[in-house]
């Protein structure tokens, strides 16, 4: 984990690129505008279409960027456990931060005990496993193979990145079948996609890949980014922008146009990407924060927007400011609670609860081996 407190001697921080990483910033923040922008206002509102269209490529910029790194990432020791320990540090501090919220909301409706193990046991526990968590698992998922797809690279490079093409196309026709699919509802009023929230690793999967692919092909050509590259990046934003515009004219509705428009939000990824791959310059501070963007990326989630929208319901602001004002307000706390949490994991989690446990896990492990040897020897 990046030691948020240590910016100074953090080499990993001071050497990134740091246009890439204001894409990261700028992709969280667009996360938050897709779930708080509706709160005060209708869903058809002007205001809102725009900025839930324009935020919409957040995820695809996020899971591109993250296939983009880790395609040769290579890095020796266990890859399944290093997976499940940032599994379960992440799941952790999310129970934490929902418990939080869980226990001030039942303090101020002065609920009682037995509704609040309900609360937390079917709004955090189960939401773990719901489809409302679609987002982590997904990512996570592409931090658990994508190790093993640079390992293979390492070893066998082209067959390597043939599978890699392969599974791009897999991932492509997947979410142009959905699109066609949906489209069809508009024609004969029947739903032949299956394309649902259980399914929308795709959402996450594509990109990802599509960005490991593209980062293999920039090293074999040798590319370099420039105001061309940034300006077909512009241009391309342009067409997907005014290809989803009309496609929501046409269907008369948002969320469906967006969602069955895949395909196209994935190659506005890379399209972002592109242009801020040409911002050459390193800076220490946007690189810190963009660490934050991906424990935000991980952490948010509907408690955070209840309290920043509830305390704007009780302003006197017309609905255009409390909007503003709560997205502001959401993606702040939401950095607050991610800095207290890994504050929390750095200076009380870490050395006294979980060196401990892996502690004991090394002494029943060394155990168990002096057993087996002990029976061996008999």
């Amino acid at each position: 984990m990046v030691d948020f407190f240590n910016i100074k001697n953090n080499l990993n921080i001071k050497t990134r690129e740091s246009g890439v990483e204001l894409l990261r910033i700028l992709s969280m923040f667009f996360v938050i505008i897709i779930h708080e922008i509706f709160y005060f206002l209708p869903s058809d509102n002007l205001f809102v279409v725009i900025g839930r269209v324009i935020s919409w490529p957040a995820i695809f910029c996020f899971a591109f960027i993250t296939g983009y790194f880790l395609i040769l990432k290579n890095d020796q020791g266990s890859k399944i456990k290093r997976f499940l320990f940032l599994t379960l540090e992440i799941v952790i501090w999310r129970i934490l931060i929902s418990l939080i919220y869980l226990i001030s909301a039942s303090f101020i409706a002065h609920d009682s005990v037995a509704n609040f193990f309900y609360d937390f046991f079917v709004n955090v526990i189960i939401d773990l496993i719901s489809p409302n968590f679609w987002y982590f698992w997904a990512i996570i998922f592409v931090y658990l193979i994508f190790p093993f797809f640079a390992s293979f690279l390492d070893k066998n490079y082209k067959n390597g990145k043939q599978l890699l093409k392969w599974i791009l196309w897999f991932f492509f026709m997947i979410t142009i079948i959905a699109t066609l699919g949906h489209a069809l509802i508009k024609v004969i009023h029947y739903n032949f996609s299956a394309y649902t929230d259980w399914a929308t690793f795709g959402i996450v999967m594509f990109p990802a890949v599509l960005g490991g692919y593209w980062h293999l092909i920039e090293q074999e050509k040798r590319w370099k980014y420039n105001w061309k590259m940034q300006l077909y990046g512009v241009l391309g934003l342009v067409i997907v922008y005014l290809i989803n515009f009309s496609w929501e004219w046409w269907m008369k509705d948002g969320g469906t146009a967006r969602t069955y428009l895949n395909p196209l939000w994935t190659l506005a990824g890379w399209f972002y990407f592109l242009i801020f791959k040409g911002f050459k310059f390193h800076n220490k501070f946007i690189n810190w924060w963009s660490d934050l963007s991906w424990w935000i990326y991980v952490l948010h989630q509907g408690f955070i927007y209840l309290w920043a929208s509830t305390l704007m319901s009780y302003t006197n602001l017309d609905n255009y400011s409390r909007t503003i004002l709560t997205i502001l307000i959401c993606y702040f706390l939401t950095i607050i609670l991610v800095l207290a949490t890994q504050n929390f994991d750095r200076f009380i989690f870490k050395p006294f609860i979980w060196e401990k446990w892996k502690k004991w896990f090394k002494n029943i492990n060394e155990k168990r081996k002096q057993q087996s040897k002990l029976q061996e020897e008999k």
